[in-house]
């Protein structure tokens, strides 16, 4: 009997491990969009050496990880300094990260991300080395939207039921999915120059519409899970 639990319980973990892990790398990675942010880092660091390029890259991708992590880990809590609940967050998150999803069906995400590539490059392609974090992590790679779907997705994982192995898988769950996509984004990164030639305009496009109609429906469920948290406490 007590094997037989201890198999149940690697079982139920590695499930919760697995489900969290997907879910939050669909979240993440429509929004951070490592392929289509490519073009642009590629432009930032354009005239150094490639070896320059990966370590800038490299570099990047460790930032965004601590970032994304510290926000998950912390941004719920910061919020909860204005009394707000982990419910409300979720469906006020879910409806952003539906609304972003939305809009970069409709291009409007990419025309924007466009305008402010071109002026982060203008003011940063001579300092490059120096500027690492600001503004090539944060927020040409991770902007106020990366944010808000991290908090999203954290709300997201603080409803699962309060046993530790839960808890506990939910969190690897998450820590493993942001150092995927963001051994990704060192991949796109580092290796801009080809990865850009290799997918053209249109794969670029085909892959965004893509990404944001899956980020479009991780939303919605991050709304829908908050709603229905909110009308059972309402009973």
């Amino acid at each position: 009997t007590y094997r037989g639990n201890s198999v149940s319980d690697v079982l139920v973990f590695f499930s919760i491990f697995v489900s969290k892990t997907m879910f939050v790398i669909s979240g993440l990675f429509p929004i951070l969009n490592p392929p289509g942010h490519a073009p642009l880092f590629l432009s930032v660091t354009n005239g150094i050496k490639k070896t320059e390029r990966r370590f800038i890259a490299k570099r990047t991708a460790i930032y965004c990880f601590i970032l994304i992590v510290f926000t998950m880990c912390f941004g719920v809590y910061a919020l909860s300094l204005f009394d707000l609940s982990i419910d409300i967050v979720e469906v006020s998150g879910g409806i952003l990260v539906a609304k972003l999803g939305w809009e970069m069906l409709g291009g409007e995400k990419n025309e924007i991300s466009e305008r402010k590539g071109e002026e982060i490059i203008q003011n940063t392609q001579s300092n490059t080395l120096e500027n690492a974090f600001y503004p090539i992590t944060f927020p040409l790679t991770v902007g106020p939207g990366t944010i808000s779907v991290a908090i999203a997705l954290s709300a997201n994982l603080q409803t699962v039921s309060a046993e530790v192995k839960e808890i506990s898988a939910s969190i690897l769950g998450a820590v493993v999915a942001t150092g995927i996509v963001c051994f990704i984004i060192y991949i796109c990164y580092a290796y801009a120059e080809s990865i850009s030639d290799k997918l053209g305009k249109n794969g670029k496009n085909v892959l965004l519409k893509l990404s944001a109609f899956l980020l479009f429906c991780v939303g919605i469920q991050i709304l829908w899970n908050g709603s229905v948290n909110l009308l059972q406490s309402i009973k």
